[in-house]
């Protein structure tokens, strides 16, 4: 026993210096080579090199595949499988869910900020949905095989690996504080949140944390339930492509009244993440569920 968990710490170390360590690297020499932050304005944020950073979203899986292949682990268990039959409803919620709280999270931070309800439900906005209808299908494919890298790596390896260590929903908690502090390069470089507010970069990476715990909450729980990762895939695309193109009709200065005032991005931040993060509680408790059943079942 002492020895399966020693291979499994070891595999651990292996997949999360391939997956973490050269990521370091990269957006620091990005940083280095825009002699400023990539993210912190516009004009730089707008250089083909940041683009670079994009890589870093294949390392996770980088790393699954040379962990396993080096320590002779396997493919067996990879959760490569789609397994749709029986299934179809967490491919739907993969969809549907990022769909329901990116609108709502949107719809809170707006009115927030101040945005006329009125204007934003009329006929008014619906013009500005055409702007989607584009957009989704040039970004959501590319980015789903973007975050296969990602998912392959985080549901489909790490936390199956820390189950074998610890309880389902402590695998879930430290997985999630590991995907956060992945994203600290970049939290770092103003990504989500720019570089000057309050507590930067401490309160950035802190909020990334809460939110990869929420989100790896509910991915976790499709690719447990389905023993697949690719609702998780999905569900991350449409996480990070599907929610911002529905932003669109929502920040138009024409729904937000003279003189009113906007909060600052933690704020929105926090106002948007209320969504998130009762589904990410729902998820978990779910989650812990499902852990008492199987270890009532063994």
């Amino acid at each position: 026993m002492k020895t399966d968990k020693m291979i499994t710490v070891v595999r651990l170390v292996i997949f999360l210096i391939i997956a973490c360590v050269p990521g370091i690297f990269i957006v620091t020499w990005i940083n280095s080579y825009l002699g400023a932050p990539m993210y912190s304005n516009p004009a730089i944020s707008s250089s083909p090199v940041v683009g670079l950073a994009n890589f870093c979203m294949m390392l996770p899986a980088f790393g699954v595949l040379v962990t396993r292949v080096f320590t002779k682990q396997g493919f067996k268990d990879a959760l490569l499988e789609f397994n749709a039959r029986g299934n179809l409803k967490y491919y739907a919620m993969a969809v549907l869910i990022p769909l329901a709280y990116g609108t709502i999270g949107n719809l809170l931070s707006n009115l927030a900020s101040g945005a006329d309800l009125g204007k934003m439900l009329t006929g008014e906005a619906f013009w500005d949905l055409f702007p989607i209808a584009l957009y989704l299908p040039t970004s959501i494919i590319p980015c789903i095989i973007m975050f296969f890298g990602e998912e392959f790596g985080w549901r489909g390896y790490l936390i199956p690996q820390l189950e074998k260590l610890m309880p389902t929903p402590a695998a879930v908690i430290v997985g999630g504080v590991i995907w956060g502090l992945w994203h600290a390069p970049i939290t770092i470089s103003g990504h989500n949140f720019g570089v000057d507010y309050p507590g930067f970069p401490y309160v950035g990476i802190l909020l990334m944390i809460l939110d990869c715990i929420c989100m790896g909450a509910f991915l976790t729980l499709l690719t447990r339930r389905t023993k697949s990762v690719w609702p998780a895939v999905i569900a991350h695309g449409i996480n990070n492509t599907a929610t911002t193109a529905l932003l669109i009709p929502f920040i138009s200065p024409t729904y937000i009244p003279t003189g009113s005032t906007t909060p600052d991005v933690i704020a929105t931040f926090l106002i948007y993440g209320i969504p998130v993060a009762v589904t990410g509680i729902v998820s978990f408790v779910l989650l812990c569920l499902d852990w008492k059943k199987e270890r009532k079942a063994a």
